[in-house]
């Protein structure tokens, strides 16, 4: 069995120079493995096989971006994953019918693999990559196990594994036509460059602004961008908390993972109808009450349940205003059997405002149970918070998770908390009071704040790494653009795939 070991490598960018001013400072640039549907669509995409999920090469759900290259590292496991998938992928493909070639036509064979080795690399070959693929078949084997074989080396071949060339140069260099037709696939479609990108590179194309424009709004506006909204919202609502969570029996008996897959479906069509209704903004995602309603999750709004097996179009209460009053949010950001004020608060805080949130070492997060004496959470966390260790953050956070006291652990409306007291769902956020959540997500919608920090959300997405303090100046431009667009989303990500730190490859260090 051939197995190939790519190396993740990280490269640090040299600080702009006086013949590079214009250009910012950049961060790490680190060599990207493909996540785990960018795999999936790859093979697709190459051969026509469906790589079940369970084989195939693991991204991490957790805090980061599943882009992010710290969410895709090499391990023993992964390795592993790679030779067991290109295995199945080798063992689903009918090669003479993918080929056209009859199995004892060497040179048929020979030529088809070069083919497909260079859609899988996502460019020309090199020299040296043609004379390896001609290894297998100049070496006396039959001509079928030849070509087994060296599509084995494609499928785990790093050029095939990984994207984000290293830097070559110590100026600022335009990333060439494959790199970035294959940058705005990945981001736009989650997927390996079209047809139309493929020629595009071909004929080198990809070098003028116009044409790399009008690509990224091609992409950008087109069905396929549903598969990067869906992806990016999932990360960025901290979804994952959903795997494997449980709730209360007797509070809700009707919890399951039917529950979770109707809750995260429900999220990912608001997410790609309202984006793509003509209204395409910021705004309107905090701010509709339009839903997708599934009989698994329905009940939790209240209302008419849907016909069985169905999904319908509804208007919400005006009490359940966008993506964070919907089941999956609430639901992941709660405990088994109530809400959780600490852990919507400082979502609110750090993924709406960027601010950095971490607890001071050895502190004591436990909070108090329901007594007679601390009978609501507001009390117990009042308590918890007055330890000088516990107030720094508590003070910021609560005040704004409170908001959203009226929802319980599956998101269900409620007007008292479990002991019968009725629910205060006022807070503060920078000075300002608000009654309940409506109010506070009505603010968010329009906060030029809340759209810069939205923003740099998704250029950390495209970029696969987190921005630091020194990017600003690469940053702001791309903020302040969206903000003056009104909160375009569509936009925004046509801004971010066109910006120099997208486009340009990342320098030498001296």
């Amino acid at each position: 069995m051939i197995l190939f070991f790519p190396f993740l490598v990280a490269c640090q960018a040299e600080k702009p120079t006086s013949e590079s001013e214009a250009f910012c400072a950049l961060e790490e640039a680190p060599l990207r493995r493909l996540t785990q549907t960018q795999y999936q669509a790859a093979v697709v995409d190459l051969l026509s096989v469906d790589v079940p999920a369970s084989i195939t090469p693991q991204t991490t759900k957790g805090n980061y971006f599943r882009t992010w290259a710290v969410s895709n590292p090499l391990s023993p496991t992964t390795i592993e994953s790679f030779m067991q998938a290109a295995e199945y992928v080798v063992q689903q493909t009918d090669i003479t019918v993918q080929s056209a070639c009859d199995s004892n036509d060497p040179p048929c064979m020979q030529a088809w693999i070069k083919t497909i080795a260079a859609k899988a690399y996502r460019r020309s070959l090199y020299e040296e990559e043609q004379i390896q693929l001609e290894l297998f078949f100049n070496a006396g084997i039959p001509t079928m196990e030849a070509t087994e074989l060296s599509l084995l080396l494609i499928l785990q071949h790093p050029a095939f594994l990984y994207y984000d060339g290293l830097p070559t140069s110590r100026t600022p260099t335009l990333a060439n036509s494959d790199q970035i037709a294959t940058r705005l696939s990945f981001f736009l479609r989650n997927a390996p460059p079209d047809e139309e990108l493929r020629i595009l590179a071909a004929e080198n194309q990809l070098q003028d602004q116009e044409t790399i424009v009008a690509q990224a709004r091609r992409l950008a506006q087109s069905t396929e961008a549903y598969n990067t909204l869906q992806a990016f919202h999932y990360d960025w609502l901290n979804l994952y908390h959903l795997d494997g969570i449980f709730k209360n029996d007797s509070l809700y008996p009707d919890f399951g993972s039917h529950s979770i897959d109707a809750m995260v479906e429900e999220t990912n069509l608001l997410v790609t109808e309202t984006l793509w209704s003509g209204s395409p903004y910021f705004e309107t995602l905090l701010l509709t009450q339009r839903s997708w309603q599934h009989p698994d999750v329905a009940a939790t709004y209240g209302g008419e349940i849907p016909v069985p097996n169905t999904w319908s179009v509804t208007e919400l209460p005006e009490d359940r205003l966008g993506v964070l009053t919907r089941s999956a949010f609430l639901s992941a950001h709660a405990s088994a059997a109530t809400s959780s004020p600490v852990r919507r608060g400082a979502f609110v805080l750090q993924e709406l405002l960027c601010e950095e949130l971490s607890p001071p070492p050895e502190v004591d997060m436990e909070i108090p149970p329901p007594s007679g004496e601390l009978p609501t959470i507001r009390e117990r966390l009042s308590f918890h918070s007055a330890d000088p260790s516990c107030s720094g953050c508590h003070n910021r956070i609560d005040p704004v998770g409170y908001a959203f006291e009226h929802f319980g652990a599956m998101g269900e409306w409620r007007d008292t908390w479990e002991g019968g007291q009725a629910v205060d769902a006022s807070g503060t956020l920078d000075g300002s009071d608000f009654h309940d959540a409506t109010e506070l997500i009505s603010f968010l919608a329009t906060s030029p704040r809340a759209q810069r920090c939205y923003a740099k959300k998704w250029m950390e997405y495209a970029l696969g790494r987190p921005l630091s303090s020194s990017e600003r100046c690469t940053l702001e431009p791309i903020q302040e653009r969206f903000v003056q667009s009104g909160g375009n989303i569509q936009q925004l990500l046509i801004d971010i795939s066109t910006s120099d730190a997208f486009l340009f490859l990342p320098m030498e260090s001296p």
